[in-house]
């Protein structure tokens, strides 16, 4: 009896610290994207602005020529949803040449 419940608490240990873990590392993104999307200009190249922020999570497409650009800090959040149209923060707006034509303010 006492392995059976030294087992199960190591088990629960394990999984809150995985949880926290997920967590703090989404805020952490979360923290780093709003810090350096400050940098980002309209008519920087994409090749600048994947070195600044990442490989977007998503390049949605629109009406316009170009694409919306969105990042997913929600580690925790997009592990459990399986919705297919999750969609971080909208970043940013690429125009057809490559370069950023708006820059979104994060809320």
């Amino acid at each position: 009896m006492r392995k059976l419940i030294v087992s199960i608490s190591v088990v629960f240990a394990v999984l809150f610290a995985s949880t926290t873990g997920l967590i703090l590392y989404g805020r952490f993104l979360d923290h780093r994207l709003r810090r350096d999307i400050n940098q980002i200009r309209v008519g920087m190249a994409e090749a600048e602005v994947i070195r600044i922020l990442g490989e977007p999570s998503d390049r949605m497409m629109s009406d316009i020529p170009g694409t919306y650009w969105t990042y997913e800090t929600d580690v925790l959040g997009s592990l459990l949803d399986d919705n297919p149209n999750r969609v971080g923060y909208l970043v940013l707006q690429m125009g057809a040449d490559g370069k950023v034509v708006k820059v979104f303010e994060l809320k």
